[in-house]
């Protein structure tokens, strides 16, 4: 673990006025209670990394991936006293190996619900190598209605026959409890490449990806839209809700001329559409 990821969960921990929270590898699973300003996280004897948080009060989950004889799972601990101790880690992912992740697409977590024990949502990609003809990454979810203690089987964010990349998964929750996925995609990138060859213009760089939403419902609905095609499938997205129900989205878009820049749009509508 890199010193520059340990001091991210200081820094991110300490805004809210929290103990400070670091992912260390090999470290064995346990809760800490210590005056020090820092907390350690790990999966013994495994490779923990890509580590982020969400924060809700006094509430703290952070989920990280551990990787160990070649399987790479997601884990989650929780805290509920702004982060001076944690709960034993626990697997969010059904499946063993059923996750891919590196410091540009970590799994992502959200809190939602008032009461206690919160509903926690995490999201996560897995890859797959293949050829992009046959090629299958999915972008994956889990529940806790729990609090983290427990969660639901994986289930898709989008729909399960589709071949392409994708990935680069962001989350966030609006004030009525729905929770909302933002991801790339390349569903069509083939047909799109295909398109490009038959009229002359050649594409540079990745194939084609565009931009998906999800609304995922406290019911555990999935309604998925399109915000934007033709984006580069090279960056990070961003989520985020506001007061009114708005949700807005960012990535990084391919302009024409192949500009590539960052880019944003806004769907006063919950997500239907953008």
């Amino acid at each position: 673990m890199t010193a520059t990821i340990r001091r991210a969960w200081i820094i991110a921990l300490a805004i809210y006025g929290s103990s400070a929270a670091a992912i260390s590898a090999g470290q064995a699973p346990r809760v800490v209670q210590s005056t020090s300003p820092q907390t350690t996280l790990g999966v013994a004897g495994a490779v923990n990394a890509t580590p982020s948080l969400t924060i809700a009060g006094r509430t703290v989950a952070a989920v990280w991936t551990a990787t160990k004889d070649g399987a790479t799972n997601v884990y989650l601990a929780m805290s509920n006293d702004a982060g001076a101790t944690f709960s034993e880690p626990r697997r969010v992912n059904d499946q063993d190996g059923d996750a891919s992740a590196n410091n540009e697409q970590p799994p992502r977590v959200t809190l939602s619900g008032s009461g206690a024990p919160r509903t926690v949502t995490v999201v996560w990609s897995k890859r797959n190598e293949g050829p992009q003809r046959t090629r299958r990454d999915v972008v994956r979810m889990a529940r806790s209605t729990d609090g983290g203690r427990t969660f639901s089987p994986a289930r898709f964010t989008h729909d399960s026959t589709l071949s392409g990349a994708r990935g680069w998964e962001s989350l966030a929750v609006g004030t009525d409890g729905q929770v909302h996925a933002v991801w790339l995609d390349g569903r069509d990138a083939e047909k799109k490449m295909a398109e490009a060859a038959h009229s002359g213009a050649a594409h540079k760089g990745q194939p084609p990806q565009d931009i998906y939403h999800s609304t995922i419902a406290p019911d555990g609905r999935v309604i998925e839209s399109v915000i934007a095609t033709g984006v580069c499938f090279c960056c990070k997205t961003a989520v985020a809700i506001d007061g009114r129900g708005a949700v807005y989205a960012a990535w990084r878009h391919i302009f024409p001329g192949s500009m590539r820049d960052i880019a944003f749009a806004k769907s006063p509508a919950g997500g239907r559409h953008f």
